[in-house]
């Protein structure tokens, strides 16, 4: 109950202290979402940097994972990362991250950092779903971010992914059956831990503080997706977070309930209000899964690249 509460609360300071640009988002999504000459101008000394999520060496071509899906969903980020260089001529990176240990992400992040220091340029990160909490836990440390432009995180679970409690408790023995499989994805139990909301409520409450005066500092966007009652290939674990079990008829669950937590809105694997920054400004995605913002897998429910485009003119645009 403490837990609900708490989202709760953090969902109502959304709606008063920061402003949800959805309508602002679709706008200039439907209507033309090309960056104008003078923000394109705003972007020649910044370093755009996407930062996957969780079974990124899986999405894309990487020695580190034994299962290759690269050919199925392309790469990881690669619409966005080869739509901003190519049209744009933008300086714009894929961080290479681990999905097993989250140490290693928030040292590539760290040396990005430092790179762009060293070449005098500004950064804005574009951070996905596990990314995102590895990126806060750097930026947060952070002492000097002046060089930040701004952080745009994409569906990334602040407040936890009840699937990964779900994995550890449900009376499917799903964890059983899984975890000879995890190091095919190399992924770990250590992430799968990391990513509970009991875990992501602690980091929350002992860092709160640092979070808020991180929002303070840099313009920051949350964007959330939810594909309820869309067709998705996430449609087990969605239904997972509506209803509490795996298959509905009617309204009603036909399985057995294995998830009692709070039921929300979700892309699969992030409630709404979870991937919402505290007091940051932020949208709602509908129609969207957690896949297919990032890789070629699934529904096409939304244009990548217009995405993106839209994404940095709103942040812009907050810069002002």
């Amino acid at each position: 109950m403490h837990y609900l509460v708490l989202i709760l609360t953090l969902f109502l300071s959304q709606l008063t202290q920061a402003a949800e640009l959805t309508k602002d988002f679709y706008k200039k999504y439907n209507k033309s979402s090309h960056l104008n000459e003078q923000e394109v101008k705003s972007l020649t000394n910044t370093k755009v940097i996407f930062i996957p999520g969780i079974l990124a060496e899986t999405f894309q071509e990487d020695p580190r994972s034994i299962l290759n899906l690269s050919l199925i969903t392309k790469e990881y980020f690669g619409t966005q990362l080869n739509h901003l260089k190519s049209r744009y001529k933008l300086d714009a990176i894929r961080l290479k991250t681990s999905s097993k240990t989250i140490e290693k992400t928030k040292n590539n992040i760290l040396n990005s950092v430092k790179l762009a220091k060293k070449q005098n340029k500004k950064v804005i990160f574009v951070a996905h779903s596990l990314g995102g909490l590895a990126l806060t836990e750097v930026l947060i440390k952070e002492e000097d971010v002046d060089h930040i432009q701004g952080v745009l995180y994409l569906q990334t679970p602040f407040w936890g992914s009840p699937i990964a409690r779900v994995y550890d408790n449900n009376t499917y023995y799903i964890k059983i059956l899984l975890k000879p499989l995890l190091p095919f994805f190399n992924t770990s139990q250590e992430i799968i831990t990391y990513l509970r909301p009991d875990s992501r409520l602690d980091f929350m409450e002992k860092n709160h503080k640092k979070i808020i005066e991180l929002n303070s500092k840099i313009p920051i966007i949350s964007i959330a997706t939810s594909a309820n009652g869309s067709f998705s290939l996430f449609r087990p674990a969605i239904n997972i977070m509506e209803y509490g079990c795996l298959s509905v008829f009617r309204q009603r669950c036909i399985t057995n309930t294995i998830y009692d937590g709070e039921k929300d809105q979700s892309d699969g694997m992030v409630p709404v209000t979870n991937g919402l920054y505290p007091n940051s400004n932020y949208l709602v995605l509908s129609g969207v899964d957690h896949g297919e913002t990032v890789v070629s897998l699934g529904p096409k429910n939304i244009n990548r690249k217009k995405m993106i485009e839209t994404f940095l003119h709103l942040l812009l645009k907050g810069n002002k």
